[in-house]
């Protein structure tokens, strides 16, 4: 099995609607909604040091994991990150956690810190398993300082 982590791109949109079919179907609109802000162009992830990035299996996108300049923090030396999915037989293996410390190190060039919501506790013990920490801002439940 060969896995790359690449940035989306406009030509793999399409790959990502299979994943988006498989979120849905447990009950995750977040994919579609990624599918959706892109196509109306109100998210591309265009934005100084925002990425939308996806783990490809051959050709094949088994997750996705977004990087944006957090809207509900001021300045922008602050990331968000969103859209967070790995399909559920590829959980588990390590691959989140790589994706998500992929999107902090392309974060660390712009952002001071990355934060995250999140009401899922599976999804919370995760983020802090790798070393987000429990805050209790405005519209962020976790956070990650990510400069030296």
């Amino acid at each position: 099995m060969k896995l790359t982590i690449r940035e989306v791109a406009d030509k793999d949109i399409y790959k990502i609607k299979q994943l988006a079919a498989d979120a849905s179907e447990h009950g995750h609109l977040l994919v579609q909604r990624a599918i959706d802000d892109w196509a109306s162009k109100v998210n591309v992830f265009d934005m100084s040091g925002e990425a939308l990035l996806g783990v490809f299996e051959n050709e094949k996108c088994i997750a996705i994991c977004g990087l944006n300049i957090d809207p509900y923090a001021p300045g922008c030396t602050t990331g968000r990150l969103r859209r967070l999915y790995v399909l559920p037989g590829h959980q588990r293996k390590g691959i989140g956690k790589a994706l998500v410390q992929t999107v902090l190190k392309h974060a660390k060039p712009y952002f001071e810190k990355v934060r995250l919501y999140t009401d899922n506790q599976q999804a919370a013990r995760f983020y802090e398993s790798i070393g987000f920490v429990r805050i209790d801002e405005d519209k962020a439940t976790h956070s990650i300082k990510i400069i030296d």
